[in-house]
């Protein structure tokens, strides 16, 4: 059973939830870079999942590995919805706007699971993504600097990327980084 949708259509999924606004404001970059018809109908079929409060701290994670890898609590509600759209499309584009859980101890063991148990998943890769743009839109750039959490900046995860691309990448000195760890975290502001 398809309910009236096409089965060779596309989907895009995005897993928010982690910077609760960033799934958001994934959602709002698709729609407003996407060519229609003007129409409703012609618009990209997309689904926005957030589950904030389901999903450990991913820089907790990364810095001392003593709680569960966010990448299983987001399995366990992102399993449930892909099984009914592998059977409605043939494909489906799966994104996670947070740079932290693309950190390989997260990011690697996600992606093994959905490309094992879904193979008309494709996971976009926010670091692979990140270094083809640059690449494509700023070839002469050379130094590429990077504000993050903590957890990215200590395990980077552009790093080898980068590397290979040609380029450098700069990060912020300790107190830099503490003022951006502020602008990130801090519940006051």
């Amino acid at each position: 059973m398809n309910d009236g949708l096409p089965a060779d259509d596309c989907v895009i999924v995005i897993v928010g939830g982690m910077g609760p606004m960033a799934g958001l404001k994934c959602f709002e970059y698709v729609m407003s870079n996407s060519i229609t018809n003007g129409t409703d109908q012609d618009s990209l079929s997309v689904l926005a999942l957030s589950f904030p409060k389901n999903i450990g701290d991913r820089t907790e994670y990364v810095l001392d590995r003593t709680n569960p890898n966010p990448a299983q609590s987001v399995l366990q509600f992102l399993i449930p919805q892909l099984k009914p759209l592998s059977s409605l499309y043939k494909r489906i584009i799966l994104g996670v706007p947070c740079i932290t859980f693309h950190c390989p101890c997260i990011f690697s063991a996600f992606e093994g699971i959905l490309q094992e148990s879904f193979p008309n998943v494709s996971v976009v890769s926010i670091v692979s993504e990140t270094v083809r743009y640059i690449c494509s839109h700023y070839p002469d750039a050379a130094r590429i600097g990077i504000m993050s959490t903590n957890g990215t900046r200590k395990v980077k995860p552009f790093q080898s990327k980068m590397n290979e691309a040609g380029k450098q990448m700069v990060y912020l000195s300790d107190d830099q980084q503490e003022i951006v760890t502020q602008c990130i975290f801090n519940t006051e502001w």
